[in-house]
Formats: structure tokens, sequence, C-alpha cells
């Protein structure tokens, strides 16, 4: 059941905002630049920052699901589930395609698998992680 401030989103935004396919309590929309919104209102989230050495900065929304538990989901999820058709279990991740992981605008995301968003884009962006060189392997034998 939409509002009809939601029809008025609709109307004059079109395809730029999108109502998040999740089964939560309240309707929340997110538009084309990563906003997330709940009942008009945007919604102010906030920055994850890993531990070192990844030190990835990602945009995360708490949301309300029906049974009334909170769930975190980072932004660039969200953006996957109503852009890009992401769905749960399927395999896909959405892979950011600068180096920037706040910016969550539609056309800077993709679909993709673990292993391209790690190796490909993360060599193409100058961003692959190096782990250091390897330790040495002892080449002694062991007494007995």
């Amino acid at each position: 059941m939409q509002h009809r401030e939601y029809e008025l989103l609709d109307y004059y935004f079109g395809d730029c905002v999108k109502t998040i396919p999740l089964p939560t309590k309240y309707v929340y929309t997110i538009d084309k630049f990563g906003n997330v919104f709940r009942g008009g209102r945007k919604l102010k989230g906030y920055i994850h920052y890993s531990k070192p050495p990844y030190d990835k900065h990602y945009k995360r929304y708490t949301l309300t699901m029906k049974d009334g538990s909170v769930k975190k989901f980072y932004g660039h999820r969200l953006m996957g589930f109503a852009f890009l058709g992401l769905k749960e279990g399927d395999g896909k991740i959405v892979c950011h395609d600068g180096v920037d992981g706040t910016n969550n605008y539609v056309e800077t995301l993709r679909l993709g698998t673990k292993l391209e968003n790690q190796t490909i884009d993360r060599l193409e962006a100058g961003t692959y992680f190096n782990r250091g060189p390897r330790k040495e392997v002892q080449t002694e034998q062991h007494p007995f």
C-alpha cells in the first residue's frame, strides 16, 4: 500500500526513485544517488570504517524489518536491490567502479562476483591489497 507522497515521488522522479524490495515494516525508497528515504524523510546513515589493513569505508543504514527487528545494510547493497536486480543468495555482490566506497551513485555500481571484485576491479583501480613479502621458509631439516 503506497501513500500519496510515494506516488508523487514516482510521478516527479520516475526511474530516479525506487522502493527497496525488502520485507521491511516501513516503506523505504532510494534515489539514484544512494540517498535512502522513509516517509519522504532522508535517512542520515553512517560511515562504517573497517579495521586496518583493509581501510574500507562504506555508508550503512539501519532498517526496521516486518518482525520489528532492526537490520543494518550497506548503501551499495540497497542500491543493488532497488536498481540492479540483486537477489539474496544468487552469488552476486555489488561492486564499486571507483575507489570511493561511499559513492553509491547508480552509474558507479554494478553486479559481479567476489572474484571479479577482488582481482580485476582492484587491479585496475590500483587498490589491490598487498600483504607484503612472504616469510622465508626454513630449509633446516628436523633432527629426527
